[in-house]
């Protein structure tokens, strides 16, 4: 707003605001710069709210994106502002693979754990079985042994 009339600043004034802001504090850049700056933060921001959500990219609707952004920026046309999303799928690509390693090598590990711990579970089952056998085998010592031997493995982790 224009402290003498209180009306908006057009858009020449504000450039040469921000170019004086930018020469004074040595800042190497234009007023295009900061809205670039905008526009990328603003498309990465919408983008990743939506996929924090749990919705993938075939859920994010670009064009109603450029649109709320070129009515910010007061562009007449999302067209000029499609480039950003471009570099935004890009920049996406570029941390997904990792994340989704990481992700991967997460669930490989505790699938691994899993199967430790039913493989311990068939051979509790398997002692219990042979425990079993010498008991309607009639051999209640050989029945006690295998107990003994289960309860042995099963306090060492073995079983």
């Amino acid at each position: 707003m224009s402290k003498t009339t209180g009306q908006p600043l057009d858009s020449e004034t504000f450039s040469k605001y921000v170019t004086k802001a930018f020469r004074k504090t040595g800042v190497d850049a234009r007023n295009h710069d900061l809205r670039a700056k905008f526009i990328t933060k603003f498309i990465q921001q919408k983008i990743d709210n939506i996929i924090k959500e749990g919705s993938g990219w075939e859920a994010i609707d670009v064009d109603t994106i450029l649109l709320e952004a070129a009515e910010r920026l007061g562009h007449a046309s999302i067209e000029y502002l499609r480039p950003y999303v471009v570099l935004e799928r890009k920049r996406l690509l570029a941390k997904t693979p990792a994340s989704k390693a990481d992700s991967l090598d997460t669930e490989i590990t505790a699938k691994k754990r899993r199967l430790q711990a039913l493989t311990r579970q068939v051979r509790e089952i398997e002692l219990l079985r042979e425990a079993a056998g010498k008991l309607t085998e009639g051999d209640r010592g050989g029945f006690i042994r295998e107990v003994e031997e289960l309860l042995r493995n099963m306090k060492a982790g073995e079983a």
